[in-house]
């Protein structure tokens, strides 16, 4: 009886492990067939199976992808490309994983890797769906800058300060500190009076705060989706524009 429970014990635990597994296999297995360009051709000579001793040669493509935390590492590829030719390469990638890879890096095989390729890393972004910053501020109109060079946070009121640029490189944060910058600037201000609208070609990072709270992502890559950017912003410039005509009427 014992044995039995500790054998469906092992089982409850080793059942979602390979589920995942085989999951992760298949999906890396369904991708080859987007990646057959990259693939590295093998030939060798095999026994035609009919008993007349005559070999035959057979040609099959060979292309070994593995994941590697949030990254997909090439192992075995075409033996005739580089670096180069994997940067070209980078848009077929993320269309077939439907994810955004800033930096692709090369990891050389180790002294015993005799007849091992350089490893060629497509390093994935990670978007935590909670991110760690601190406290809110509490007045209307506040939004956190980031940390100043003694360690404190710095805090801006869009009154002083009604727009941020920020830039780097990738994989610097940049969206991390826009999520950061929406969240303390949204949380305070009254839920209608205000329409938040993202224009990124990722858009992804932001659907936590899009739909915390409201408004729209537009990729400027898809020209319908920009048409419909350009309509939306001449219709808040136009009210704008009456806006400022009415006030510089009432103070007349």
């Amino acid at each position: 009886m014992k044995g039995s429970l500790i054998g469906i014990g092992v089982a409850l635990v080793a059942a979602p492990a390979l589920i995942y597994l085989r999951s992760k296999w298949l999906a890396l297995k369904f991708h080859h067939k987007e990646l057959v360009n990259l693939a590295r051709v093998e030939t060798k000579l095999v026994p035609r199976g009919d008993g007349s001793g005559v070999k035959e040669i057979v040609v099959k493509r060979v292309l070994e992808i593995k994941a590697r935390g949030n990254n997909i590492v090439f192992t075995k590829y075409r033996r005739d490309v580089g670096l180069l030719f994997f940067e070209a390469q980078k848009p077929v990638v993320e269309h077939a994983f439907g994810r955004k890879f800033p930096l692709i890096s090369v990891e050389r095989a180790k002294w015993y890797q005799l007849f091992s390729q350089p490893k060629v890393i497509f390093h994935g972004e990670k978007f935590p769906n909670e991110l760690e910053y601190p406290k809110l501020p509490s007045k209307r109109g506040d939004f956190i800058v980031g940390l100043n060079g003694f360690g404190n946070w710095e805090v801006r009121n869009t009154r002083e300060c009604f727009s941020v640029f920020c830039t780097g490189g990738a994989g610097s944060g940049k969206t991390g500190y826009g999520r950061v910058y929406i969240n303390s600037l949204c949380e305070h201000l009254p839920r209608g009076q205000f329409d938040l609208i993202v224009i990124d070609a990722k858009g992804s990072p932001y659907l936590n705060e899009i739909k915390k709270f409201g408004g729209r992502v537009f990729n400027p890559l898809i020209l319908e989706e920009a048409r419909e950017l350009v309509a939306v912003l001449k219709a808040y410039r136009d009210q704008i524009n009456e806006y400022s005509k009415w006030l510089k009427e009432a103070s007349s």
